[in-house]
């Protein structure tokens, strides 16, 4: 009997522990993810109204490239943690029009890639070291490291947002940039990017379209006497601009041969010349006072022709002429409103 009740006690103060153990466990993940949840909870990660708008307006994804030390100071350790989570949750509310990346600088890489993140405008962040956090703390030095977040949008230039952190102290409460204001901070740059109408090299803006530049060359056989290799320097300009585009570059050359009367459509963009045209073959042979070296570019419904392409003498002026024309093409339709007090409104059905 004294042994059954020995086996019983036992089983219960066994029971007992277990049981308190499991309650601590789950105390402890309450408290570790309570923030999260509460966060999803209240909704907090959706995104407001002007940012839906925003991002439903653009053609292309906004990609935010997030750059942070892989060993942060002891008091940033969950900096990574807590940026990746309201990315993803951002990335997740955005209906596929925002992604992101996460860039780890290991101590080892800093060295070679100071210069790097530099060109690209990406600096540390300085955390000022304290003995405490209350007003009597006393300062022990100054900590750099790195968090930034890269936006990138279309053909436009990235910029930077630079001193990322996450709330630790009542410090952070008044720094510029904090995870809780990410979601303004993306929306706003994304905003500056358009209104700046930030031109990107030619090259980028070839990789970043959406779908390909249809570029056709009209031209004729006889060129002017001042320049008669004009026809043949837009074509090996055409030729870069395939290597550079790659398969969002599509080109046709429309020739009229020697002779040949233009049509009543396209004689308006014909150039005039003093002196006869030649014949960049037999420079004797002299044609007649009028040349055709035009492009004619689009992507999708919109158009642009580059025309007077007459003193260009090299691959690189050519395609001076053909880097405004293919930025025209790409960057976003300004829309004009007008806001009507509503009392006018009534009166406006006839107009127009």
């Amino acid at each position: 009997m004294t042994d059954r009740k020995r086996s019983y006690t036992t089983h219960f103060l066994l029971m007992a522990v277990l049981t308190a153990a499991a309650l601590a466990s789950v105390n402890f993940l309450a408290m570790e993810y309570r923030a999260r949840l509460d966060l999803t909870a209240d909704q907090r990660f959706t995104l407001s109204e002007g940012t839906e708008r925003l991002l439903s307006s653009l053609a292309d994804p906004v990609v935010v490239t997030y750059y942070v030390d892989e060993e942060p100071p002891a008091k940033r350790i969950n900096l990574e943690r807590d940026v990746r989570d309201k990315l993803q949750e951002l990335a997740a509310s955005s209906g596929g029009k925002l992604e992101y990346k996460i860039e780890r600088i290991s101590n080892a890489d800093v060295a070679t890639k100071r210069s790097e993140l530099e060109k690209k405008n990406i600096t540390p962040v300085m955390d000022v070291l304290a003995t405490g956090s209350d007003a009597s703390a006393a300062v022990r030095g100054i900590q750099g490291y790195y968090s930034s977040l890269e936006v990138r949008h279309g053909a436009a230039e990235p910029l930077v947002i630079n001193g990322v952190v996450n709330l630790v102290d009542e410090m952070d409460e008044g720094r510029e940039h904090r995870v809780d204001t990410l979601e303004f901070d993306i929306t706003f740059t994304v905003l500056q990017m358009r209104s700046k109408g930030t031109k990107a090299p030619l090259k980028r803006m070839l990789k970043s379209l959406s779908e390909p530049v249809q570029v056709v060359s009209l031209l004729t056989e006889h060129m002017p006497a001042k320049n008669p290799k004009l026809g043949q320097t837009i074509r090996d300009a055409m030729a870069e601009l395939q290597r550079l585009g790659g398969q969002n570059v599509r080109y046709r050359e429309q020739l009229i041969p020697w002779g040949m009367q233009p049509s009543r459509e396209i004689a308006s963009y014909a150039t005039m010349t003093e002196e006869a045209t030649v014949d960049p073959n037999q420079p004797s042979r002299s044609g007649p006072n009028y040349y055709f070296a035009l492009l004619a570019l689009a992507i999708g419904d919109r158009e642009y022709v580059v025309t007077d392409l007459k003193d260009q003498t090299t691959v690189q002026q050519v395609l001076e002429r053909v880097d405004p024309a293919v930025y025209e093409l790409v960057k976003p339709r300004a829309r004009l409103a007008m806001v009507l007090p509503p009392e006018a409104a009534p009166g406006m059905e006839g107009m127009g």
